[in-house]
């Protein structure tokens, strides 16, 4: 089983990665989210920052956190399908 620690730092890397080939860079001054509540702990509120960031300019309605927990959710759970294989 891959453990959570492993998900969050795959799936915030790969957010990295691409904030970075698109010449973005994450903002630390911006407000702090608000997780909510049953959040896992491995997802934290600079990785949804970065989500909501990334994957705003693909909605034309604005994406709320919980738009971004499930995002992360889903990206952790493909993270761990491909790494039992």
């Amino acid at each position: 089983m891959v453990g959570s620690d492993a998900k969050a730092r795959c799936t915030f890397l790969c957010a990295m990665r691409f904030m970075r080939i698109h010449g973005e860079q994450l903002d630390t001054n911006e407000r702090a989210c608000v997780l909510p509540p049953g959040t896992p702990d491995w997802v934290t509120a600079e990785l949804v920052e970065v989500t909501l960031r990334i994957w705003q300019r693909y909605y034309d309605e604005p994406l709320t956190v919980d738009d971004a927990v499930t995002m992360i959710l889903n990206a952790g759970q493909l993270y761990s399908a491909l790494a039992r294989r």
